[in-house]
């Protein structure tokens, strides 16, 4: 499986950000540009991004660090498929859901699921490239009110938030208890 993902051309971002200190050396001051070509070249739908989103991301990234902290993920990513293949010795056997977008990752989601979990669900997110929470909000609640009810005795209700915030905001609100019902707001970040 991992084979297929590091034969996929669109897999060089791993090589070039699991490579010791070049992608911060060709990012440094220019990170706004950087990030904003992910967000359009890595989106199906274009324009899924808000200014102000864009402007929250940057900042944070710009944060002492923050830049060489996101490239650590690429380089411990080899480690975690080793450490991955160990433990998928024991499967998972609660139910998993893998969706990726249909235009980057949604055809070897299910598969790479099926490594370490039994009960996988999910697939391809159509008309979809990385960003399915901006790109597709209303088929992802879909697909997550079909899912959870699944995984809990207590009915569960995904829904939208009226109110627009920015992503470092959403784990503030993520959780909410209602009664006897959870509640999960999702924020709407495209249109």
């Amino acid at each position: 499986m991992w084979s297929q993902f590091w034969a996929d051309p669109r897999s060089w971002v791993f090589t070039l950000h699991e490579t010791p200190e070049l992608p911060e050396q060709l990012t440094a001051g220019l990170e706004r540009e950087y990030l904003m070509w992910f967000y359009t070249n890595q989106a199906y739908r274009k324009g899924a991004f808000y200014e102000a989103e864009i402007d929250e991301y940057v900042r944070a990234y710009l944060a002492p660090g923050a830049m060489s902290a996101s490239f650590e993920w690429y380089r411990a990513f080899k480690t975690d498929i080793e450490q991955n293949q160990a433990s998928s010795r024991t499967k998972l056997t609660m139910p998993v859901l893998a969706l990726g977008g249909e235009k980057l990752t949604g055809h070897i989601m299910v598969p790479m699921a099926q490594v370490v979990a039994d009960d996988v669900r999910g697939g391809s997110v159509p008309e979809c490239g990385h960003w399915m929470a901006e790109e597709k909000p209303d088929y992802l609640l879909d697909q997550l009110n079909d899912f959870l009810p699944a995984l809990t005795s207590s009915p569960v209700l995904v829904q939208r938030s009226p109110e627009r915030v920015l992503l470092p905001k959403v784990a503030e609100q993520a959780w909410q208890y209602t009664g006897d019902r959870q509640l999960i707001n999702l924020i709407e970040f495209g249109n």
